[in-house]
């Protein structure tokens, strides 16, 4: 199930993905197909959430729609 929302904060500077259950390579093919730096993978374990990665779009968003 995929689920939108907004994140906690309005004021992100910088896109990033959350690693959410442990295993960091899900995040970081999610973070390769969209030309977001490995630097911008975080890792934050939740068993509450039923979710593998989190996709936090920041103010740099139009760096990541030029191919």
């Amino acid at each position: 199930m995929v689920k939108i929302g907004n994140f906690s904060s309005f004021e992100v500077d910088t896109t990033f993905v959350i690693d959410r259950v442990g295993n960091k390579k899900y995040a970081l093919a999610v973070a390769e197909s969209l030309n977001i730096p490995a630097k911008n993978v975080i890792q934050h374990y939740n068993k509450n959430y039923f979710l593998d990665v989190t996709f936090v779009i920041g103010k740099d968003f139009n760096n990541y729609l030029k191919r």
